[in-house]
């Protein structure tokens, strides 16, 4: 009992350190603090407030890595890896009201640090966790910690569909969000996930090519938040698409023109060049003919006359006389 109540004097001490740092900035009050804080847990092992301060801790750790990740700090890193070490903890106790939550912000780390197949990695293994015998009978002997798992679940997948857009993996990120807006509707007001999901199917279907699909989940992104922080990426993907497609078509439409042997600024002139050559082809053709049944008709008059003063045995130069006269 005495350990106790000098770990309550010592967490009120570290508040005041803590306030202290808050209202002037000053780097020294932080320190105590922290000092206090990070020891705290191997001073007062049997503290009540062991788990909610490992909890506790590990938030700070992560606050601080990224005000040193925004100042250019190259401590950042190292930092968030001592937040991960505390949350990894949470992770393993079976008491904790928080060790569903551990496992997401360790994906939140992950994503941080643009480590996509970490987040990935933290994922399957907590899933294992939650699909687990122990972490079932846990839940039923726990009711408050199986009330807080389906939304904990719920942004675990959001953080794997994050991933796998990061990754490009379009029909995985479909499939990981197939049913994930009814099945976690709760998380509609909590934070970026719910219209975050929306925006994720929108990519996928965009980089499917499924614009019908990706139109559709940016309609619902529009009535469930319309100053949603993507919109404008989103849009420009979706008039990028279109101007895509409007180039492609113009490309082809040049071509056709000019197959026609007409010019960009003249379509129609190409059908008609094409037109007057065919014409101009039908009328040699037609020419050719008329010239050669002329011919023909010639070619037997001819011979009909030949063979006539052959019966008749006229003189020779008489023949080629007649014959000079019809080839004529």
């Amino acid at each position: 009992p005495n350990m106790i109540r000098l770990g309550d004097i010592r967490l009120r001490a570290q508040r005041a350190w803590k306030e202290l740092h808050k209202k002037t900035g000053s780097a020294i009050y932080r320190t105590r603090f922290t000092d206090i804080r990070d020891s705290f847990p191997t001073d007062y092992p049997g503290h009540p407030s062991g788990e909610i301060g490992m909890w506790n801790t590990a938030r700070d750790k992560l606050n601080q890595a990224l005000d040193q990740k925004r100042a250019s700090n190259s401590r950042w890193r190292a930092t968030m890896k001592e937040a991960d070490d505390l949350y990894r903890k949470v992770t393993k106790d079976m008491n904790s009201q928080v060790q569903d939550a551990a496992w997401v912000k360790l994906m939140y780390t992950a994503y941080l640090r643009d480590d996509w197949k970490g987040i990935l990695a933290v994922f399957k293994e907590a899933d294992t966790f939650w699909n687990s015998k122990a972490a079932k009978d846990q839940a039923k002997a726990q009711p408050t910690i199986a009330q807080r798992r389906k939304p904990e679940r719920g942004r675990a997948s959001y953080w794997k569909a994050e991933a796998l857009y990061r990754l490009e993996r379009w029909d995985e990120v479909i499939k990981a969000l197939d049913g994930w807006h009814v099945e976690y509707d709760s998380l509609k007001s909590s934070g970026p996930y719910y219209v975050g999901a929306l925006g994720h199917l929108v990519f996928a279907y965009i980089g499917k090519g499924d614009i019908p699909n990706a139109d559709k989940y940016f309609t619902r992104i529009l009535k469930a938040d319309a100053k949603y922080r993507l919109l404008p990426k989103i849009t420009f993907a979706l008039a990028k698409h279109f101007n895509d497609q409007a180039r492609e078509i113009d490309s082809e439409r040049k071509k056709a023109r000019i197959a026609l042997n007409g010019s960009v600024d003249d379509p129609l002139g190409g059908a008609r060049t094409k037109l007057r050559m065919v014409e101009k082809r039908e009328s040699q053709t037609v020419g050719f003919l008329v010239t050669r049944e002329s011919r023909l008709v010639k070619l037997k008059e001819l011979v009909a006359t030949y063979e006539k003063k052959q019966k008749e045995g006229l003189p020779q130069n008489i023949r080629d006389k007649d014959y000079n006269a019809a080839k004529k």
